[in-house]
């Protein structure tokens, strides 16, 4: 047997043991459901079988920031709805708010209540959407019934088919009129500096009153079907009251001059865990008060109080952390702005106690439902104004555009946008903080609590699973309206940024590629070969060979030189395709994987091998320097640890920090901070007893 063969070959069995103790410590929901957007947790088991730390992890990343450089402002409504499909109105309508600011310029009278019943109508439905479909159904059906009847057939199996007919109708009706009355439903078209397209058609009015009526109705019955089915269950009771779902944190909210909850306007309040207020500032000031951070485990930032600091994912009042969304604004409010919404609060308060502030997660979808109340009888008085019809619905903006900040608070949390341009009104800068970002830092607490204290000695269900889910789910989350950023760069620098991006994209369409052929392939992955190699074998899938050259690599970065009579091996490349050297050493003999090594064989590994696809590297960025074509365990020390470049991207010289992109099996791409690829689980493997090898990374 080859020496380097034989060595590799005993240290992989050394480490068996390892490996499948690890194996049995380790719990991983992915994906997680009835959200919007991807994400996935993983949790690590101590030898006790209880949670060391559990994780949640969001692999997908948005460029929005970046995209929005040079347009011009006035396409930034239009731009940021296409964020997300699920809240494209809030983004809408803070970037309105964010143009009237930029050219200090107010809407009319009339432009203003269309925009706030276009809103509080979104809002209604948005919420109704979470509370049947999305959250419901882990208390309609129950948190630990079958996972396939966690849905919202399993919800309309318990209420009722004519209870989910009268669902899906009121929403079907009020998002019409949202659609009659801003263009479009799910990326609205009316908003504009100083007001909005067009009055409404006063002939449309009495339906729209009749909306407006039919929709409190629906939201005081499900205030009652809240009641009926949550509160008189005391399992349920429990459950939302217990130290596994409560974090004592700072909230934030939108205020009116009556410190009364407002989803469209008004100032930022802040109040502490004591329920005693911090700050109170306009969106002007909200850098002063907000800041991020960052973790090499997520795109998502984490955002902090910023005069209290991050102290990391902790609780009280020394803890930055804090949060946004129902459960937020009713804590950072002092009522509610309509009397029946008003009255709810007050219940909703007694229920926990008659005290202020309530720290449970999943009280969240009880406040949830006061909001709808009020966002209900804000469409009655709305619609009821005289001045709703009015024809006088844009003021013409003057100014010169400077720097514009606009902020609504979506159903998920409060959103700000904040735009810079020259002159000509182009976008010089754009930073966008989303709810889901404002809370991310308290819903990564809220996912590690509850597994914490739901899992003990090992015995982990599905339904216990679902349960430590349910800790994300009751904040309603967007990821891909969170994840629009890369780590580490707020707000973010646009040429380096954008070569970042232009880099995923490469890897994304090579992902694809290799998709295309593993497709026509019988599902077997492209195999280790030279002449031709990878970059030839996969040509007639990505059809434009400057897709193998990261642009924030070196122009001319050091290649293998193949045969002249494949033009597209001899490219200027910067990424390794993986060998899968672990899976040909469990199946081949010394002999043949020295053959294969040496490319003198054709064989292919089956796709189908991969268990952890979402979780397991196709290709990666080489080192300038580097000549392989290839991702080889059994060369030198290992090609993953010699040949991989892990600081690519958003490394300061001589910090030996930043990262790298990547490409998974599933298609997905993302940055990995430096060694992220190789520790704590090596990603290049996909054998158990390779991706849990110790690695030595090198200082």
């Amino acid at each position: 047997m080859d020496k380097a063969v034989e060595q590799v070959w005993n240290q992989a069995n050394q480490r068996a043991n390892a490996a499948y103790m690890q194996s049995r410590r380790r719990a991983i929901i992915d994906p997680i459901t009835r959200l919007e957007g991807h994400g996935k947790i993983d949790i690590f088991l101590d030898e006790k079988g209880d949670v060391e730390r559990a994780y949640l992890q969001i692999p997908e990343l948005r460029g929005f920031e970046v995209f929005s450089i040079g347009r011009p402002a006035e396409d930034m409504p239009q731009i940021t709805s296409r964020i997300c499909g699920v809240c494209p109105t809030a983004h809408h309508m803070a970037a309105t708010k964010a143009l009237d600011d930029l050219y200090k310029v107010q809407p009319t009278p009339t432009a203003r209540k269309l925009r706030e019943l276009v809103y509080n109508a979104f809002m209604f439905e948005d919420h109704t959407l979470h509370v049947y479909i999305l959250g419901g159904p882990d208390f309609i059906v129950g948190p630990e019934a079958p996972a396939a009847e966690r849905n919202v057939v399993g919800v309309i199996n318990k209420v009722g088919l004519e209870v989910g007919k009268k669902v899906i109708g009121i929403r079907k009706r009020v998002r019409q009129m949202m659609t009659e009355l801003a263009g479009k439903v799910i990326h609205p078209v009316f908003g504009l500096p100083g007001g909005v397209s067009k009055p409404m058609d006063p002939a449309k009015l009495p339906e729209y009153k009749e909306i407006a009526k039919d929709a409190l109705d629906f939201a005081l019955f499900t205030l009652q079907v809240f009641k009926d089915i949550v509160l008189k269950n005391q399992d349920y009771v429990k459950l939302i009251t217990s130290d596994a779902f409560t974090h004592k944190t700072y909230y934030m909210g939108l205020v009116d001059e009556k410190n009364k909850v407002n989803f469209y306007d008004g100032q930022l309040r802040v109040v502490d865990p004591n329920g005693k207020e911090y700050a109170k500032f306009p969106v002007q000031k909200y850098r002063d008060f907000v800041a991020e951070h960052t973790e090499p485990w997520s795109y998502i930032k984490f955002c902090y109080l910023k005069p209290v600091g991050w102290k990391g994912f902790e609780e009280g009042e020394q803890s930055g952390v804090y949060a946004v969304a129902p459960l937020a604004r009713l804590n950072a409010a002092d009522g509610m702005a309509t009397p029946q919404a008003q009255k709810a609060y007050e219940e909703f308060f007694n229920t926990f106690g008659g005290k202020k502030p309530v720290h449970h997660t999943l009280a969240t979808h009880y406040a949830r439902v006061v909001e709808i109340i009020q966002a209900a009888e804000s469409m009655v008085q709305l619609v009821n104004d005289p001045e709703i019809t009015g024809k006088d619905v844009r003021n013409i903006p003057t100014e010169k555009p400077t720097v514009g900040y606009g902020v609504v608070e979506a159903p998920r949390g409060t959103l700000f946008h904040h735009y810079e341009t020259d002159e000509r009104g182009l976008i010089k800068m754009a930073n966008l903080i989303v709810a889901t970002q404002n809370n991310a830092a308290r819903i990564a607490m809220s996912v590690d609590k509850a597994a914490k204290g739901l899992i003990k000695g090992g015995k982990v269900s599905e339904g216990l699973l679902n349960k430590i889910e349910m800790a994300f789910r009751a904040y309603d989350p967007c990821f891909g309206c969170a994840t629009h950023s890369l780590p580490g760069s707020t707000p973010l620098r646009a040429k380096e940024a954008g070569r970042r991006i232009s880099c995923l994209n490469n890897l994304k369409q090579l992902g694809l590629a290799h998709r295309l052929y593993v497709d026509d392939n019988n599902g077997f992955c492209c195999p280790r070969t030279l002449n031709p190699a990878w970059m030839t074998k996969l040509y007639e899938y990505y059809k434009d060979a400057r897709l193998l050259h990261c642009p924030s690599d070196v122009p001319e970065p050091n290649r293998f030189r193949s045969d002249p009579a494949y033009p597209i091996d001899n490219s200027p490349y910067s990424y390794l395709i993986n060998a899968w050297n672990d899976y040909f050493l469990s199946i081949l003999t010394p002999a043949q994987f020295q053959l294969y090594l040496s490319s003198r064989t054709n064989i292919a590994m089956p796709e189908s091998v991969v268990r952890y696809p979402s979780d397991t590297i196709l290709f990666g960025e080489k080192e300038s320097t580097s000549t392989h074509i290839y991702m080889d365990f059994a060369q030198g020390n290992g090609n993953d640890l010699e040949e991989i470049e892990q600081s690519r991207h958003g490394a300061k010289s001589g910090s030996g920090g930043g990262g790298s992109n990547f490409a998974f099996v599933d298609g997905s791409v993302r940055y990995l901070r430096a060694w992220r690829s190789v520790v704590p689980i090596n990603l290049w493997a996909v054998t158990d007893l390779w991706r849990t090898n110790t690695i030595a990374v090198p200082k």
